[in-house]
């Protein structure tokens, strides 16, 4: 996103990214700006925050932000060293859950107290009227099968 840290990783991320298919693995990206939720669900606290994902099992990448230090963590298996986010940190868990909700209504009054009255009234009519929430949420399960996260 916008943050200096992210955007000096991410030519190295995008080149890590390049040789998923060698490593047999999945590398993919998100904004938590955009997606305020996840921000939430994983406890996001600092940018870039990096998750390796395995068999819906999350553990937090703490390593060296370069590109040798991400493949010799791939192809030697150091994952397996880390402890899994369990407990009510876990980002499936119902704690994180809510969380994320807490996150997306967060942004949800940020963005809708800039709009005028009449707007605002449409959409709590229609969200009135509707089964789908207020945000579109990210595919979980999409995301528990990616072998790494950035966020």
């Amino acid at each position: 996103p916008w943050c200096p840290a992210c955007k000096n990783l991410e030519a190295i991320w995008n080149d890590f990214g390049s040789w998923s298919n060698d490593l047999s693995i999945k590398v993919a990206k998100v904004d938590v700006v955009k997606n305020p939720g996840l921000s939430g669900r994983f406890f996001v606290t600092a940018l870039p925050t990096i998750f390796h994902v395995t068999n819906g099992e999350f553990r937090r990448y703490a390593g060296s932000r370069d590109m040798n230090s991400f493949m010799s963590f791939v192809e030697e298996k150091k994952w397996q060293s880390i402890d899994k986010v369990e407990g009510w940190k876990s980002p499936d868990g119902v704690m994180m859950s809510i969380l994320s909700w807490f996150f997306k209504l967060s942004h949800f009054l940020k963005v809708i107290k800039t709009l005028p009255f009449p707007i605002l009234l449409l959409i709590f009519t229609i969200c009135r009227n509707s089964t789908t929430p207020f945000s579109n949420i990210m595919d979980f399960q999409r995301l528990s099968h990616t072998d790494f996260l950035l966020s």
